[in-house]
């Protein structure tokens, strides 16, 4: 797949869901990790995967494709897909035009100087790994500028950037019939489309989309490690 020509995004995944799939499960989750966390983080997933669903069952799996959970996520499913699970399907589901989306990718000055940004990134860069889930996913697509958006605000207004984000976060809630949270569980100041945010509409929906949570600290000086961090477990209502 060409990661320079995805696809519109259709008004909803759930109308063009064929039967034989047994469920769409949602990723959100926050971008600045632990990189101590990395690795058990990646194995909740993984074992949210394995333990969950059988190998036989097809299951879409929606990610934004962001740095941190989403990438840590990404490479999980693409892992299990190489090892035994097949039917995972990885939908790389980005909240804008490609071209705007990447200006939230962290450079390196060798990225800035690069003729191929794309190629030149060093191993470890969000931007270089963000290109490979997407050439890799199984499928790639683009969500519409909401009405009063046009690309030129995306780059001049920060607020415009932030609506594309909370249509992204309606669209996994509404779209997905489980939600996987890498989230800390922090309830006050959710932002739009942040992963809180993300969950707080599973649990508003009539018919609640399930959610499972691995509680995952946010590497930020504002926030403080919880003291039940990186347990897994099935969230069954908003936390008070």
């Amino acid at each position: 797949m060409d990661p320079k020509t995805s696809q519109p995004f259709p008004q909803s995944f759930s109308p063009t869901i064929p039967p034989s799939i047994s469920a769409v499960v949602g990723v959100t989750g926050h971008r600045h990790l632990f990189k101590e966390d990395h690795e058990t983080l990646k194995e909740k997933i993984r074992t949210f995967f394995l333990e969950n669903f059988q190998p036989e069952e097809r299951v879409l799996v929606l990610c934004g494709l962001a740095e941190g959970a989403d990438q840590l996520a990404a490479e999980t499913v693409l892992e299990l897909k190489r090892t035994g699970r097949p039917n995972l399907t990885l939908i790389g589901v980005l909240p804008m035009p490609l071209g705007f989306y990447e200006e939230d990718f962290a450079e390196t000055a060798q990225d800035s100087n690069a003729e191929e940004t794309q190629n030149a990134v060093s191993a470890d860069s969000p931007r270089r790994a963000f290109y490979r889930l997407l050439a890799l996913a199984d499928r790639s697509v683009e969500l519409p500028l909401v009405a009063g958006n046009r690309e030129r605000s995306l780059a001049q207004e920060p607020i415009d950037r932030v609506i594309q984000y909370d249509l992204l976060g309606a669209e996994l809630a509404d779209s997905a019939t489980v939600i996987l949270a890498l989230w800390d569980g922090v309830t006050d100041g959710l932002k739009p489309g942040g992963t809180g945010d993300v969950v707080r509409r599973a649990f508003l929906k009539p018919e609640k989309t399930r959610v499972f949570q691995i509680v995952t600290p946010q590497d930020r000086k504002s926030h403080t490690r919880p003291q039940n961090a990186l347990e897994a477990r099935w969230l069954t209502e908003w936390p008070n």
